[in-house]
């Protein structure tokens, strides 16, 4: 029975898989280099899950600040079970890319702080918290993809104003999302009778958001003043 309800979770895997082995067959057109494919065929598929997320979160709206420590009901856990799988499969990519040379130690702990979390709300029956912190988290994603595929591509400079609408529409929307809904949550969430492992991973997507956003308000102050291209 426990094995049935697990593999419950991870029942959107196989779609994932079968998806980024067709995007990944079809990323030979742009490059020869085999990370290279992996890595456009991953934001593809990571731009896909970030609007169906957003869309099954947004079908779970009940879920709100005041009621984190509500007991997770069917559309959270629809939400939560499509995210889970698709976080257990970027943990995979993260793997399989690690082995090509190209390891990233954020983009790691980013994911298994995820799959923590997630993971966490579904064993523990806690929707909201986790509900409303995927919608935080990749309501600025497709941007983000976008402007790597642009970036990538070589498409950046063919359509610079496009790309610098993209890149300052993402970074506006990351910090404002993450930072500014992000740390309410956190804090919400700190003081919430939620598990310690679900305020354990969330606060850890939240610190790498800070990384990530410092990052980004250092740039576009760069980008500003004349230092830099938001094209780097």
């Amino acid at each position: 029975m426990r094995v049935t309800r697990s593999l419950q979770h991870v029942r959107a895997l196989p779609g994932f898989a079968v998806a980024f082995v067709v995007l990944v067959a079809a990323a030979r057109r742009f490059s020869t280099d085999l990370a290279q494919q992996i890595m456009l065929a991953r934001k593809v598929v990571s731009a896909l899950h970030a609007v169906a997320c957003c869309v099954l979160c947004g079908a779970a709206a009940h879920a709100s600040w005041r009621d984190l420590d509500k007991r997770l009901d069917p559309p959270q856990r629809r939400a939560l079970r499509f995210s889970f799988s698709y976080f257990v499969f970027d943990s995979v990519v993260d793997v399989i890319l690690a082995a090509l040379g190209h390891a990233d130690p954020i983009w790691a702990v980013h994911h298994a702080a995820c799959v923590l979390g997630v993971g966490a709300s579904l064993a523990f029956q806690r929707g909201s918290a986790a509900c409303l912190g995927l919608f935080i988290a990749e309501i600025s994603t497709p941007l983000y993809n976008l402007r790597w595929l642009m970036l990538t591509m070589g498409l950046a400079d063919r359509y610079k104003q496009l790309y610098s609408r993209v890149s300052l529409g993402f970074v506006a929307l990351f910090i404002a999302a993450r930072m500014g809904l992000g740390s309410m949550l956190a804090r919400d969430l700190i003081g919430s009778s939620n598990p310690n492992s679900v305020k354990i991973a969330g606060g850890g997507v939240w610190a790498v958001s800070v990384v990530w956003a410092s990052m980004m308000i250092k740039q576009v102050g760069e980008h500003l003043t004349g230092g830099h291209s938001m094209v780097s």
